[in-house]
Parts: C-alpha cells; sequence; structure tokens
C-alpha cells in the first residue's frame, strides 16, 4: 500500500477529539505518566503485583491505562474493546530501532494530553509507529486541529519534519492544512454528548480536591507544573470556549487540615489527614462548590 493509501484508511476510521474539549481539559490525568508508580487508598500506600512464577511482589506501574482512559472520556466512548482499538500517542521520540525511552509520555504534561493522541483500529497503529510519513501526516493535523505540538525545543528533529512537509497529495482531504482551516472524518463533536462535558468538569474537580486531600505519595509539583503548562498555552484561546481556570488557589481549604507551601501560581500540599477526612464526601462538596464560586457564574 502506498503512504496515500494508508493515509486514506486511517482518515476513515481515525477518531479525534473535538479541539473545544481540548480547550475545555488538555490533560486529564496529570498525576499520571508512563512508567510511574500506582498508589491506592487515594495516594497513601503503594498497588502491588504479584509475579505468578517468582511469587515476588513488584510496584505496579503505568503503561497506558490513563492515557487510554483519558482518551475514551474525551471522545464520549464508554463501552469499548481494547482488543480492537489503541491509543495512538501522536507526538513521541522517533526512534526506528525502539531502542530509545519515550520521554514524552514520561512527561505528566503530555502522557494524557487529548490532543497528543487519536483512537485507532489495531491493525492500523503499526503504520504510525513504523512509518515517519504517517507519523508526520498525524502530527501536522493535530497541530492543525488543537493549535499545539510538542514544540521545538522538546522535540526538535520531529518539529522541523512537520514544519518541512511538502507530501501533500499523499495527504488526507478531510485534514486540515493550517490551523482552524476544517476538521477531519471521526471527530467527536463535544456539544453532541453532553457526557463529554459533565466528564470533563469531574476530572478537573478530582484534580484541585486531589491537590488538597490525596495521600503523601500524590505528585504534586508534577500536577501542578503541568496545570500551569497548559493553563498558559490556552491563554492565547481566551474567549473561545467558557471554562473554569486549569489552576485555583487551593489554600483556604488547607488552613487547618494541611501543611501549605507556595509554589508558583497556586499552592503545593503536604497533607496530613486521616482515612476518613480522605473519604469525607461531605468536605469534598463544600470544597468543590466554593471553587465553581472562584469561576464566573455558569461556566460549567
Amino acid at each position: 500500500m502506498s503512504v496515500a493509501e494508508i493515509g486514506r484508511l486511517i482518515e476513515r476510521t481515525a477518531r479525534w477529539v473535538d479541539p473545544a474539549t481540548f480547550r475545555l481539559l488538555p490533560v486529564w490525568f496529570p498525576e499520571h505518566a508512563r512508567g510511574k508508580e500506582f498508589y491506592k487508598e487515594n495516594w497513601s500506600s503503594p498497588q502491588m503485583n504479584t509475579n505468578k512464577v517468582s511469587k515476588k511482589q513488584v510496584h505496579k506501574q503505568e503503561l497506558n491505562t490513563y492515557g487510554s482512559r483519558a482518551l475514551r472520556l474525551a471522545l464520549g466512548i464508554h463501552n469499548l474493546d481494547s482488543r480492537n482499538w489503541s491509543c495512538c500517542h501522536i507526538w513521541s521520540a522517533d526512534d526506528p530501532t525502539f531502542q530509545l525511552s519515550n520521554h514524552i509520555v514520561k512527561d505528566h504534561r503530555f502522557f494524557s494530553c487529548v490532543g497528543n493522541m487519536v483512537l485507532l483500529p489495531t491493525p492500523l497503529k503499526a503504520f504510525t509507529d513504523a512509518m515517519p510519513e504517517i507519523k508526520v501526516m498525524l502530527r501536522l493535523c493535530a497541530k492543525n486541529l488543537y493549535g499545539w505540538s510538542c514544540g521545538q525545543d522538546i522535540l526538535p528533529h520531529e518539529h522541523a519534519a512537520v514544519e518541512k512537509f511538502s507530501a501533500w497529495d499523499a495527504y488526507p482531504g478531510s485534514w486540515p492544512r493550517i490551523y482552524g482551516d476544517k476538521v477531519p472524518l471521526g471527530m467527536m463533536p463535544m456539544h453532541l454528548n453532553p457526557a463529554i462535558y459533565q466528564s470533563a468538569k469531574k476530572r478537573l474537580e478530582r484534580i484541585w480536591f486531589d491537590l488538597v486531600y490525596a495521600g503523601p505519595f500524590f505528585p504534586r509539583k508534577q500536577v501542578q507544573d503541568a496545570m500551569n503548562y497548559w493553563e498558559e498555552h490556552l491563554k492565547e484561546h481566551a474567549g473561545v470556549i467558557d471554562r473554569p481556570p486549569l489552576t485555583n488557589d487551593l489554600s483556604r481549604f488547607a488552613a487547618t487540615d494541611a501543611d501549605v507551601v507556595p509554589l508558583g501560581g497556586i499552592t503545593s500540599v503536604e497533607c496530613h489527614l486521616t482515612d476518613e477526612q480522605r473519604k469525607s464526601n461531605t468536605r469534598h462538596d463544600a470544597v468543590m462548590a466554593e471553587l465553581r464560586g472562584t469561576t464566573p457564574a455558569g461556566e460549567y
């Protein structure tokens, strides 16, 4: 098959997140990244796996669980056969030998970023992994759809390949050639599925809540850095969509039950809570109600 034929096949079957969904919440699980350890009991104790042969316990690590979950939620798809569909990360360090570590998916800013993923039938994912021409076309489509790319400072070689792209005869016809030009086939409109909006709202609330109340293993600095990164990026799109801020001043919620350390535009919180306090739905509701009060009315 030619590059153009493979491109058309991907064009007809790929599922893309709505740019409006991306602007509402670009990163859905900033607490997770490839290779990072899992914790249970709201980030209070390690989550272990037992080897069936050796019986040794090892710390369970993230592979693509929360990347795939973020993409499904942002697409409004809740029942998906993972054997037939795969979450494909668009921006990564190209390595034909598959020997290098992929630092992009290990970055909390980009692992669960829905502008950095596309849903593909599993058999087609091999093309995106092995064919540089297909990778460049996917990146160009994502860049022009979301107004974002990983950038020259992060992936200079890959960014240059996108900027120099000229094989327009192979480029799928429905994919945008410039930012805002058009939307690709398979784009899942947020306004047709209210569940997407509600999922984004609940996810952002949970991020705020965990920054204050999650256990001691919650990666607060990485989460804050990720949210600040995306808040800065989205300032370029002010007024495009009504949305709450990605960052919030959380210090007033921790005054009596956590030590608050200022860090950047929001606060880093080292919690000292009992399990009962962390599990308190009443407290959660009170915090969320006040957080909503800090945003313009009706933004949710």
